[in-house]
Protein backbone atom coordinates (compact mmCIF):
# COMPACT_ATOMS: atom_id res chain seq x y z
CA UNK A 1 0.00 0.00 0.00
CA UNK A 2 0.89 3.86 -0.98
CA UNK A 3 -0.11 6.69 0.91
CA UNK A 4 0.57 9.97 -1.63
CA UNK A 5 -0.72 12.81 -0.52
CA UNK A 6 -1.96 11.77 2.82
CA UNK A 7 -4.28 14.67 3.91
CA UNK A 8 -3.11 13.67 7.62
CA UNK A 9 -5.76 15.88 9.69
CA UNK A 10 -8.59 14.68 7.77
CA UNK A 11 -7.31 10.97 8.50
CA UNK A 12 -6.67 11.18 12.23
CA UNK A 13 -9.82 13.33 12.69
CA UNK A 14 -12.41 11.43 10.81
CA UNK A 15 -10.94 7.81 12.92
CA UNK A 16 -11.13 9.45 16.30
CA UNK A 17 -14.54 11.17 15.19
CA UNK A 18 -15.50 7.39 14.17
CA UNK A 19 -14.29 6.21 17.58
CA UNK A 20 -16.22 8.44 19.52
CA UNK A 21 -19.37 8.48 17.60
CA UNK A 22 -19.78 4.55 17.52
CA UNK A 23 -18.17 4.32 20.94
CA UNK A 24 -18.96 7.17 23.11
CA UNK A 25 -22.53 7.88 23.14
CA UNK A 26 -23.74 4.87 24.10
CA UNK A 27 -24.90 5.52 28.03
CA UNK A 28 -23.75 2.33 28.94
CA UNK A 29 -20.13 2.26 28.20
CA UNK A 30 -20.02 5.84 28.73
CA UNK A 31 -20.71 4.61 32.87
CA UNK A 32 -17.96 1.94 32.24
CA UNK A 33 -15.57 4.46 31.43
CA UNK A 34 -17.05 7.09 33.69
CA UNK A 35 -16.63 9.04 30.44
CA UNK A 36 -19.30 11.90 30.52
CA UNK A 37 -18.74 14.33 27.70
CA UNK A 38 -16.23 14.55 24.70
CA UNK A 39 -16.73 18.03 22.84
CA UNK A 40 -14.79 18.79 18.98
CA UNK A 41 -12.80 21.43 18.98
CA UNK A 42 -13.25 23.86 15.77
CA UNK A 43 -9.53 25.15 15.06
CA UNK A 44 -6.67 24.66 13.23
CA UNK A 45 -5.70 21.66 14.38
CA UNK A 46 -8.04 18.21 14.98
CA UNK A 47 -8.55 18.48 18.84
CA UNK A 48 -11.48 17.35 21.12
CA UNK A 49 -12.40 18.35 24.52
CA UNK A 50 -12.75 15.04 26.92
CA UNK A 51 -14.60 15.48 30.75
CA UNK A 52 -14.09 12.03 32.42
CA UNK A 53 -15.93 11.75 36.36
CA UNK A 54 -13.36 11.75 38.75
CA UNK A 55 -10.63 13.69 36.67
CA UNK A 56 -8.08 16.34 37.53
CA UNK A 57 -9.63 18.42 35.07
CA UNK A 58 -10.62 18.52 31.32
CA UNK A 59 -8.49 16.51 28.81
CA UNK A 60 -7.73 17.78 25.98
CA UNK A 61 -6.26 15.26 22.99
CA UNK A 62 -4.28 17.84 20.20
CA UNK A 63 -2.71 16.06 17.13
CA UNK A 64 0.37 17.96 17.21
CA UNK A 65 1.91 16.05 13.74
CA UNK A 66 1.97 13.22 11.94
CA UNK A 67 3.94 10.70 9.19
CA UNK A 68 4.07 7.10 7.54
CA UNK A 69 5.16 4.22 9.09
CA UNK A 70 6.06 1.32 6.99
CA UNK A 71 6.50 -2.51 7.67
CA UNK A 72 7.28 -5.23 5.47
CA UNK A 73 3.16 -5.35 4.18
CA UNK A 74 2.02 -2.06 4.10
CA UNK A 75 2.41 1.33 4.89
CA UNK A 76 0.46 2.95 8.12
CA UNK A 77 -0.13 6.32 9.42
CA UNK A 78 1.48 7.43 13.10
CA UNK A 79 -0.25 10.52 14.37
CA UNK A 80 1.54 12.54 17.31
CA UNK A 81 -0.91 13.48 19.80
CA UNK A 82 -0.66 15.87 22.72
CA UNK A 83 -2.15 15.40 25.97
CA UNK A 84 -3.60 18.41 27.42
CA UNK A 85 -5.18 18.94 31.32
CA UNK A 86 -6.86 21.73 32.45
CA UNK A 87 -7.24 21.35 36.11
CA UNK A 88 -10.04 22.25 38.49
CA UNK A 89 -9.62 24.65 40.56
CA UNK A 90 -10.59 22.97 43.68
CA UNK A 91 -8.57 19.70 43.01
CA UNK A 92 -5.54 18.81 44.61
CA UNK A 93 -3.48 18.25 41.85
CA UNK A 94 -4.55 22.70 40.63
CA UNK A 95 -0.98 23.32 43.02
CA UNK A 96 1.49 21.42 40.67
CA UNK A 97 0.64 23.62 37.81
CA UNK A 98 2.71 26.67 37.77
CA UNK A 99 1.56 29.72 39.28
CA UNK A 100 0.60 31.24 35.46
CA UNK A 101 -1.23 28.14 34.37
CA UNK A 102 -3.25 28.21 37.61
CA UNK A 103 -4.01 32.11 36.98
CA UNK A 104 -4.96 31.00 33.58
CA UNK A 105 -7.54 28.32 34.81
CA UNK A 106 -9.10 29.87 37.14
CA UNK A 107 -9.68 33.65 35.12
CA UNK A 108 -12.45 34.39 32.75
CA UNK A 109 -10.22 32.99 30.08
CA UNK A 110 -12.24 29.73 30.77
CA UNK A 111 -16.36 29.35 30.06
CA UNK A 112 -18.67 27.68 32.57
CA UNK A 113 -17.54 23.99 30.60
CA UNK A 114 -13.65 24.91 32.05
CA UNK A 115 -12.18 24.87 28.89
CA UNK A 116 -10.68 28.12 27.17
CA UNK A 117 -13.24 30.32 25.33
CA UNK A 118 -12.68 30.39 21.67
CA UNK A 119 -12.14 33.87 21.36
CA UNK A 120 -9.05 33.96 23.80
CA UNK A 121 -7.41 30.38 22.95
CA UNK A 122 -4.39 31.96 21.35
CA UNK A 123 -3.40 33.87 24.54
CA UNK A 124 -2.71 30.56 26.48
CA UNK A 125 0.92 29.29 25.13
CA UNK A 126 0.77 26.17 23.54
CA UNK A 127 3.31 24.30 26.12
CA UNK A 128 0.98 25.48 29.49
CA UNK A 129 -1.51 22.44 30.59
CA UNK A 130 0.47 19.76 28.87
CA UNK A 131 0.48 16.75 30.77
CA UNK A 132 2.09 13.76 28.14
CA UNK A 133 1.49 12.36 24.35
CA UNK A 134 -0.08 9.73 22.71
CA UNK A 135 0.78 8.49 19.49
CA UNK A 136 -1.86 6.69 17.30
CA UNK A 137 -0.86 4.06 14.64
CA UNK A 138 -3.53 3.14 12.38
CA UNK A 139 -4.08 1.63 8.76
CA UNK A 140 -6.88 2.95 6.36
CA UNK A 141 -8.88 -0.40 6.94
CA UNK A 142 -7.90 -0.61 10.85
CA UNK A 143 -6.85 -4.08 10.41
CA UNK A 144 -3.90 -2.86 12.87
CA UNK A 145 -3.49 0.11 15.52
CA UNK A 146 -1.15 0.42 17.99
CA UNK A 147 -2.06 2.65 21.26
CA UNK A 148 1.39 4.40 22.67
CA UNK A 149 1.10 6.46 25.70
CA UNK A 150 4.44 8.61 27.08
CA UNK A 151 5.30 11.08 29.61
CA UNK A 152 7.36 11.55 32.71
CA UNK A 153 6.45 10.66 36.60
CA UNK A 154 6.89 14.41 37.25
CA UNK A 155 6.78 17.66 34.65
CA UNK A 156 9.17 19.58 36.76
CA UNK A 157 9.89 23.55 35.73
CA UNK A 158 12.56 24.84 37.78
CA UNK A 159 14.27 28.40 38.31
CA UNK A 160 17.47 28.74 37.91
CA UNK A 161 19.94 31.97 38.77
CA UNK A 162 22.57 30.61 35.68
CA UNK A 163 23.03 32.81 33.17
CA UNK A 164 23.51 32.23 29.69
CA UNK A 165 25.77 29.27 28.94
CA UNK A 166 25.88 28.97 32.57
CA UNK A 167 23.68 25.84 33.33
CA UNK A 168 24.32 23.16 35.77
CA UNK A 169 25.31 20.38 33.45
CA UNK A 170 24.91 17.39 36.43
CA UNK A 171 21.42 16.13 36.94
CA UNK A 172 22.36 15.84 40.45
CA UNK A 173 22.54 19.61 41.07
CA UNK A 174 19.98 20.42 43.19
CA UNK A 175 17.27 23.15 41.51
CA UNK A 176 16.70 26.45 42.98
CA UNK A 177 13.31 26.23 42.96
CA UNK A 178 10.90 24.01 41.18
CA UNK A 179 7.69 26.05 39.78
CA UNK A 180 5.91 23.42 38.25
CA UNK A 181 5.99 19.58 39.22
CA UNK A 182 3.03 18.24 37.40
CA UNK A 183 2.49 13.96 38.04
CA UNK A 184 2.40 13.59 34.06
CA UNK A 185 2.00 9.64 34.22
CA UNK A 186 -0.97 9.63 36.72
CA UNK A 187 -2.99 12.55 34.60
CA UNK A 188 -2.66 10.92 31.47
CA UNK A 189 -2.74 6.96 31.69
CA UNK A 190 -6.71 7.53 32.66
CA UNK A 191 -6.86 9.02 29.66
CA UNK A 192 -5.25 6.32 27.46
CA UNK A 193 -7.20 3.45 29.44
CA UNK A 194 -10.76 5.15 28.22
CA UNK A 195 -9.43 5.85 24.38
CA UNK A 196 -8.20 1.80 25.04
CA UNK A 197 -11.78 0.79 26.33
CA UNK A 198 -13.69 2.70 23.31
CA UNK A 199 -11.42 1.51 20.66
CA UNK A 200 -11.48 -1.97 22.06
CA UNK A 201 -15.45 -1.74 21.88
CA UNK A 202 -15.37 -0.15 17.96
CA UNK A 203 -12.71 -3.09 16.83
CA UNK A 204 -14.87 -5.56 18.66
CA UNK A 205 -11.70 -7.29 19.86
CA UNK A 206 -9.48 -6.62 23.08
CA UNK A 207 -6.01 -5.92 22.30
CA UNK A 208 -3.66 -8.61 21.67
CA UNK A 209 -0.13 -7.20 22.98
CA UNK A 210 1.02 -4.79 25.84
CA UNK A 211 4.52 -3.61 26.75
CA UNK A 212 6.29 -0.74 28.90
CA UNK A 213 9.22 0.76 28.89
CA UNK A 214 11.20 3.26 31.73
CA UNK A 215 13.84 5.36 30.58
CA UNK A 216 15.60 8.41 32.69
CA UNK A 217 13.87 11.87 33.17
CA UNK A 218 14.78 15.03 32.55
CA UNK A 219 13.16 18.25 33.66
CA UNK A 220 13.32 22.06 32.26
CA UNK A 221 15.44 25.13 33.61
CA UNK A 222 14.28 28.54 33.74
CA UNK A 223 16.36 31.65 34.76
CA UNK A 224 15.76 35.18 34.98
CA UNK A 225 15.97 36.53 31.58
CA UNK A 226 13.08 33.76 30.75
CA UNK A 227 15.42 31.64 28.49
CA UNK A 228 14.68 28.10 29.05
CA UNK A 229 17.06 24.55 28.87
CA UNK A 230 16.33 21.34 29.13
CA UNK A 231 18.75 18.74 31.47
CA UNK A 232 18.50 14.98 32.86
CA UNK A 233 17.07 14.71 36.23
CA UNK A 234 17.29 12.06 38.55
CA UNK A 235 14.63 12.84 40.31
CA UNK A 236 12.20 11.74 37.72
CA UNK A 237 11.64 9.00 35.35
CA UNK A 238 9.72 8.60 31.58
CA UNK A 239 7.04 6.34 31.24
CA UNK A 240 5.68 4.79 27.84
CA UNK A 241 2.81 2.02 27.55
CA UNK A 242 1.76 0.71 24.47
CA UNK A 243 -1.14 -1.31 23.51
CA UNK A 244 -1.94 -3.28 20.04
CA UNK A 245 -4.88 -4.14 18.29
CA UNK A 246 -4.86 -6.49 15.31
CA UNK A 247 -7.05 -8.50 13.38
CA UNK A 248 -5.55 -11.56 12.14
CA UNK A 249 -1.94 -13.70 13.71
CA UNK A 250 0.48 -14.02 14.47
CA UNK A 251 1.62 -10.61 16.08
CA UNK A 252 5.04 -11.30 16.59
CA UNK A 253 6.38 -9.35 13.96
CA UNK A 254 4.48 -6.78 14.25
CA UNK A 255 5.55 -5.91 18.06
CA UNK A 256 9.02 -6.10 16.72
CA UNK A 257 8.23 -3.83 13.60
CA UNK A 258 6.05 -1.55 15.44
CA UNK A 259 6.70 -1.84 18.99
CA UNK A 260 10.52 -3.34 19.71
CA UNK A 261 13.07 -1.96 17.27
CA UNK A 262 12.20 1.52 17.09
CA UNK A 263 12.92 1.61 21.41
CA UNK A 264 15.68 4.34 22.16
CA UNK A 265 19.00 2.90 23.53
CA UNK A 266 17.92 4.34 27.32
CA UNK A 267 14.63 2.54 27.01
CA UNK A 268 14.33 -0.55 29.54
CA UNK A 269 11.39 -2.75 28.81
CA UNK A 270 9.23 -2.85 32.32
CA UNK A 271 7.55 -5.83 31.20
CA UNK A 272 5.31 -7.09 27.74
CA UNK A 273 2.66 -9.57 27.51
CA UNK A 274 1.22 -11.08 24.77
CA UNK A 275 -2.86 -10.77 25.83
CA UNK A 276 -5.60 -13.49 25.62
CA UNK A 277 -8.49 -12.99 23.78
CA UNK A 278 -11.04 -13.63 27.08
CA UNK A 279 -10.50 -12.57 30.15
CA UNK A 280 -11.36 -13.53 33.49
CA UNK A 281 -9.76 -12.93 37.36
CA UNK A 282 -7.55 -16.50 37.34
CA UNK A 283 -5.61 -15.63 34.20
CA UNK A 284 -2.12 -13.99 35.60
CA UNK A 285 -1.70 -10.91 34.07
CA UNK A 286 0.62 -9.03 36.69
CA UNK A 287 1.98 -6.07 35.32
CA UNK A 288 3.90 -2.75 37.18
CA UNK A 289 1.76 -0.42 39.33
CA UNK A 290 1.93 1.71 36.49
CA UNK A 291 0.66 0.50 33.60
CA UNK A 292 -2.66 -1.56 35.37
CA UNK A 293 -4.17 -3.86 32.72
CA UNK A 294 -8.17 -3.29 32.65
CA UNK A 295 -10.54 -6.06 32.44
CA UNK A 296 -12.79 -3.64 30.47
CA UNK A 297 -11.35 -3.80 27.33
CA UNK A 298 -11.93 -7.29 27.04
CA UNK A 299 -15.68 -6.66 28.44
CA UNK A 300 -16.21 -3.50 25.77
CA UNK A 301 -14.95 -5.78 23.39
CA UNK A 302 -17.48 -7.85 23.65
CA UNK A 303 -20.87 -5.56 24.29
CA UNK A 304 -23.52 -5.59 21.80
CA UNK A 305 -24.82 -1.76 22.43
CA UNK A 306 -25.92 0.94 19.42
CA UNK A 307 -24.82 4.38 19.70
CA UNK A 308 -28.17 7.19 20.09
CA UNK A 309 -26.70 9.86 19.40
CA UNK A 310 -24.03 10.92 16.32
CA UNK A 311 -22.58 14.18 17.29
CA UNK A 312 -19.03 13.59 18.89
CA UNK A 313 -20.23 16.42 21.68
CA UNK A 314 -23.14 14.42 22.63
CA UNK A 315 -26.02 16.89 22.42
CA UNK A 316 -28.96 17.58 20.85
CA UNK A 317 -29.10 20.85 19.00
CA UNK A 318 -25.81 22.08 20.08
CA UNK A 319 -24.20 24.77 17.82
CA UNK A 320 -21.27 25.82 19.77
CA UNK A 321 -17.85 24.41 19.52
CA UNK A 322 -17.75 23.21 23.17
CA UNK A 323 -20.54 21.39 25.15
CA UNK A 324 -22.00 22.41 28.69
CA UNK A 325 -20.79 19.33 30.21
CA UNK A 326 -19.78 20.11 34.15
Amino acid sequence: MVIANMDFDSFFRNKIENMLITASWVEPVQHMLNLKAVSQVWGDKPEWYIWLAHAPGVYALVLEDAETVKTEDTTLCMGHFAIKCYPYVDDGIFTAFSSQEQEMAASDLFDETHTPRLEVRERIPETFFAVGSISIILDEAETIALFTVDSLDALRLCVHSASEGQWPSSANTVSEGIIRNVPGWHISYPLFDRLIGLYSFQFRQPPVFIGATRSPGFEYLVNAEQNMECRSCIATQQLAASLLFFKTSPVTNLVDTLWREPLGPEEKIMFMRYLPSSFNNQLNLECPQEVPINALWWKLANTELKSELSSTCGCCNHPHDTCSAS
